[in-house]
């Protein structure tokens, strides 16, 4: 029996997205272990709570501003890269563009609101795996 060549290509692919789903899977489930955890307990007084208020306030317009930078640097490399493809003279020379691409990194968002909340007399406790 003769099957067609093109249903032979979409097989491969399927193959291959499957496989790679499954290593993204592992690398994300495994990413989730070295993750920190943490574990907040507020303080007890109304002070303190409002502190707490302006801290997850902080820590909000943060992650905003984060992603509001990775947003224009994003933008930026999307124009390179379109650039390049555009004005690459030769196939070869057009092999040298990358597309990259830019998440954003709350790291300092998450830094810097455990030390809020610190300050505003929670505690912060690392969760150990």
């Amino acid at each position: 029996m003769d099957v067609p060549h093109s249903s032979i290509k979409v097989v491969r692919i399927t193959m291959l997205k499957g496989r790679y789903l499954g290593l993204i899977s592992v690398f994300i489930f495994f990413m989730g272990c070295f993750v920190p955890r943490y574990e907040y307990i507020p303080p007890e007084t109304s002070e303190g709570l409002d502190c707490i208020k302006q801290c997850e306030s902080i820590r909000s317009r943060c992650k905003i501003d984060e992603g509001l930078r990775a947003d224009r640097e994003q933008n930026r490399l999307d124009i390179a890269y379109e650039e390049c493809m555009e004005w690459g003279l030769s196939r070869r020379s057009r092999a040298f563009c990358r597309s990259e691409t830019v998440y954003p990194d709350y790291s300092e968002c998450k830094r810097n609101y455990n030390l809020c909340f610190e300050r505003c007399g929670g505690e912060v406790v690392k969760l150990e795996k």
